[in-house]
């Protein structure tokens, strides 16, 4: 139950935490006078491949070749 009730308050988290994060980010390009469309096609880029990104930092900081 209390695993239940932890991944519940993550999931809740990230969702208002992403929720805040993409309202930022559209203020910003308000703000800047750049087109929604280019903010969000960059931020899709970014997201897709930061879990790469990460894994290939972590191998090259702890010397590993990545498999």
């Amino acid at each position: 139950m209390t695993d239940l009730v932890l991944i519940l308050g993550a999931v809740l988290l990230a969702a208002a935490g992403g929720e805040a994060f993409l309202k930022s980010i559209l203020g910003a390009a308000i703000h800047l006078r750049v087109p929604k469309i280019v903010v969000a096609t960059t931020l899709a880029a970014f997201v897709t491949s930061a879990p790469e990104l990460t894994v290939s930092t972590v191998a090259a900081l702890a010397g590993q070749p990545e498999c």
